[in-house]
């Protein structure tokens, strides 16, 4: 299960023993290096297992947090396309969409690539307005770290980033 592997192998990472496949250290009593997804939502919960924050509830909590900053940018979104309305609209949608429910509570890193891909769509639409070097680096950070988070982020580069480069 994939929330059972973020929350093992950040609790490995966050006591220093690195990238290591939790299965192997529970079957086999073996540390066996691991890639099996990208490594940023491990390096976010094993941040906060560093900190205390060792139980599963504990790590949930990020994405609780992460979720409520995904309605709050999918609002701005909004409301930059389409006004305040559309805004309020946009938001509480997204607060109750039962898929982004149920992936805040879980140890997922679904909820932390929600956010980022809002906030890469944000970015972008601010590009076109306003076009800046510093704000296309801005743009591309935020794609990597969607990149480094689910693999699938690559394809905010053709989606996103160009088309807010050329535009």
């Amino acid at each position: 299960d994939d929330d059972s592997f973020f929350h093992q192998t950040s609790l490995e990472v966050a006591d220093g023993n690195g990238f290591v496949s939790a299965f192997d250290v529970f079957v086999f009593g073996e540390r066996t290096p691991t890639a099996d997804h990208p490594p940023l939502y491990v390096l976010l919960l094993a941040f906060i297992a560093w900190l205390g924050a060792r139980t599963v509830d504990a790590q949930r909590m990020v994405g609780v947090c992460a979720g409520t900053l995904t309605v709050a940018v999918t609002g701005l979104i909004a409301y930059l396309v389409a006004g305040r309305r559309a805004a309020l609209i946009a938001a509480g949608v997204c607060a109750v969409y039962p898929a982004f429910v149920a992936a805040d509570g879980a140890l997922m890193s679904e909820t932390l690539f929600g956010t980022l891909v809002a906030l890469s769509l944000l970015q972008a639409l601010r590009q076109l307005e306003r076009p800046t070097l510093s704000g296309m680096a801005v743009l591309g950070a935020l794609v990597g770290l969607s990149a480094l988070t689910r693999s699938e982020g690559l394809l905010l580069v053709p989606l996103l980033a160009i088309p807010a480069l050329v535009g």
